[in-house]
């Protein structure tokens, strides 16, 4: 018996985990070559590729670094149309005999979740298109006219009918629910087809704030869309920078993934920046700086930061021989200075006395100029024992200057052999690094 159980769990480790596989099966469009995206925040990335068999057959498989993928998946044929899916751990088959597919013709086998997003979206759209009808008949009869009652009894009879379907979709666990929620939102359909603007951008920010999954959002393919939607809605109805600041902060305590944090605090700042909202752009950096959760921030994103703090990777230089990268499995010292400014000829020349004590501790030097006369630059950097040094000419506003959060010099960053910041510092002596 003991031998048996050996035997079984041996079996069962062998057994590698089965990847989720999606059927095509598009006999119009036999021969047709077509991909497959998956959703990461702002990002796509291609799940699959390849070309129809001539019956218009095709397993898409979520294999390597796909398995387990939950979210929307974006079927399209390079030579135009397709259709978004819904992936959450089912193996199932979509059919399609037609050449111009859509709700009436699109088959699922094995799918609830699809079976359920399509029924539903159409069950829905159909109340949305009577309610329209009923509204702009109420607008064009008066409450005198004979038509009048029999279209307000519709539109109360549709408005009931839609709060049930909204309520019966809340309670569904399905991912595809939680889709048809998030394009409510996008559409402005929220609990009553009755509200007015106030009322629905009143349940937008409550959606947003309090119900949004952002997990679900992250790999939906609008995740774009509903941040900046929301927060163009926030700005549009007048909020005052405290409460917009706090609400943001909020949202951030909701976001358990620090890649998703990142990505939407990257889409905030840009979003702040666009409208002027410095206000709250400029604490919000701050916030953000504070948070310990931002990981490899654009260059905006860190520029709103004030630069990259303690604890985070550095970015990479951008000199005119390409990307310099601090990865490189050795201590880094770098040093942005300006020619000519006194406490920065204090610091180079205490490097150069140090140098080769630096070397000895394993540091490599790295310097940036904020120099705009390049025959000065030059002249002043030819003693520097150091191979890396560069200078755009472009001041304390260049890429560089701006990445590192550098408003001022001399200023000093201590990177480790991982290519983590862990010290900035206006004065050498301060790092601590030499006796």
């Amino acid at each position: 018996m003991k031998q048996f159980f050996l035997v079984l769990i041996a079996i069962i480790i062998a057994i590698p985990a089965q990847s989720q596989t999606v059927n095509i099966d598009w006999s119009h469009f036999g021969g047709k070559s077509y991909f497959c995206l998956g959703f990461y925040g702002q990002k796509t990335d291609t799940i699959a590729k390849g070309t129809l068999d001539k019956s218009g057959k095709t397993t898409i498989v979520f294999k390597d670094r796909f398995k387990g993928y939950k979210g929307m998946l974006r079927f399209l044929l390079t030579d135009g149309g397709g259709l978004d899916l819904a992936i959450n751990k089912e193996n199932f088959t979509v059919s399609c005999k037609e050449e111009a597919p859509n709700f009436d013709n699109i088959f699922f086998k094995y799918s609830p979740e699809n079976e359920y997003f399509m029924k539903t979206t159409l069950q829905k759209n159909r109340l949305l298109q009577k309610a329209a009808l009923a509204k702009n008949a109420l607008a064009a009869y008066t409450v005198a006219d004979a038509v009048y009652a029999p279209f307000e009894k519709e539109q109360e009879q549709l408005s009931q009918q839609y709060k049930s379907l909204k309520n019966s979709n809340a309670q569904n666990p399905f991912y595809a629910a939680r889709m048809i929620e998030i394009f409510d939102f996008l559409m402005g359909n929220f609990n009553d087809i009755k509200d007015g603007p106030e009322q629905k951008a009143t349940a937008a920010n409550d959606f947003v704030m309090s119900k949004l999954n952002f997990d679900d959002l992250y790999s939906s393919g609008v995740w774009y869309d509903v941040v900046t939607g929301w927060l163009n809605l926030q700005i549009q109805q007048s909020k005052n920078d405290e409460q917009l600041l706090a609400d943001l902060q909020q949202i951030g305590t909701r976001i358990k993934n620090n890649i998703q944090f990142t990505d939407f605090a990257d889409l905030v700042v840009k979003q702040l920046a666009q409208t002027g909202k410095d206000n709250v752009g400029s604490p919000y950096g701050a916030y953000l700086a504070k948070s310990g959760r931002i990981e490899k921030p654009s260059h905006f994103l860190l520029s709103a930061m004030g630069g990259p703090q303690i604890g985070m990777a550095a970015p990479d230089l951008l000199w005119e021989s390409g990307n310099y990268s601090f990865n490189k499995k050795q201590k880094t010292l770098l040093v942005f200075y300006e020619t000519g400014c006194n406490n920065c000829d204090n610091e180079i020349n205490l490097l150069l006395g140090n140098y080769q004590e630096l070397q000895k501790k394993g540091y490599e030097v790295v310097t940036a100029a904020s120099d705009v006369d390049p025959d000065e630059y030059k002249k002043n950097a030819a003693r520097f024992p150091w191979k890396n040094k560069n200078c755009d000419f472009r001041g304390s506003t260049g890429y560089n200057f701006s990445s590192f959060g550098v408003i001022g010099t001399p200023t000093i960053f201590v990177i480790d052999e991982n290519g983590i910041i862990t010290g900035r510092y206006a004065r050498l002596a301060d790092a601590g690094i030499l006796n």
